[in-house]
């Protein structure tokens, strides 16, 4: 784990204890955490006026991390080292256990401002402190949960301007990701390529059970042509 030693001393001197594992390898990253901390829409669980005391804002980011899961039963979880100067250099997940003795002022940066984020051991929650124009805000959330990839976004598709429709069907054919049915023809044709669904039925309607076309190359391309160029088609 590369960090600096100042970093490392800021942490332990806010009264974390940083554990020897490698429990950040994987999940979402720190650049994805500062994002939803920071975005423009954010929300924050808390705020804490700058005027208030140190232990103001550690109360509170305690509450929100232990209210919020984000903390582990074993009291622990992956911070952020704190940026040097505003700086934003490199930097891996620490993994720390929080001790009765958390100080959030010590984690404070050259400007005297705290910011930093954390999450949970397993990835699914985070949290984020961060200096607003009204005081500290205190902010926690869920990471969004990654919508698979379907067979038409992993396909690579050659261009409606290049291709030739007999070359688009042996692309279908050849793809173990593609439904073999002409309904995914349809698919491609209208969400790729634009087709109406008019025409993307008139297409696969030339089709027989196994994609391969049952009228000529000539018409098939025609209707191709019709379809992705119809002012150029007599």
């Amino acid at each position: 784990m590369e960090q600096s030693d100042a970093r490392l001393d800021r942490i332990r001197n806010a009264g974390f204890a940083i554990l020897s594992t490698d429990l950040g390898a994987a999940g979402p990253t720190i650049d994805e955490t500062w994002r939803l901390v920071a975005g423009a829409a954010v929300t924050p669980d808390a705020s804490v006026p700058f005027s208030d005391s140190a232990a103001s804002l550690t109360g509170t980011w305690l509450q929100v991390v232990r209210s919020n899961h984000i903390v582990s039963a074993a009291d622990e979880l992956l911070i952020a080292a704190p940026f040097q100067g505003g700086g934003a250099d490199i930097h891996d997940w620490i993994p720390v256990r929080v001790t009765g003795n958390i100080n959030l002022s010590s984690m404070a940066d050259a400007k005297g401002s705290v910011e930093f984020v954390g999450r949970s051991i397993e990835g699914k929650s985070y949290c984020g402190v961060t200096a607003e124009d009204d005081g500290y805000w205190v902010v926690s959330g869920k990471y969004p949960i990654p919508r698979p990839t379907t067979w038409i976004e992993s396909t690579s598709w050659p261009s409606r301007e290049s291709t030739t429709l007999a070359e688009l069907l042996d692309t279908i054919r050849g793809s173990s990701e593609v439904p073999q049915i002409k309904i995914a023809v349809a698919k491609v044709l209208h969400e790729i390529y634009g087709l109406p669904v008019s025409k993307a039925r008139e297409i696969t309607s030339v089709l027989d059970r196994f994609l391969c076309p049952t009228v000529t190359e000539d018409e098939l391309e025609h209707l191709w042509r019709s379809a992705v160029t119809p002012d150029a088609v007599d």
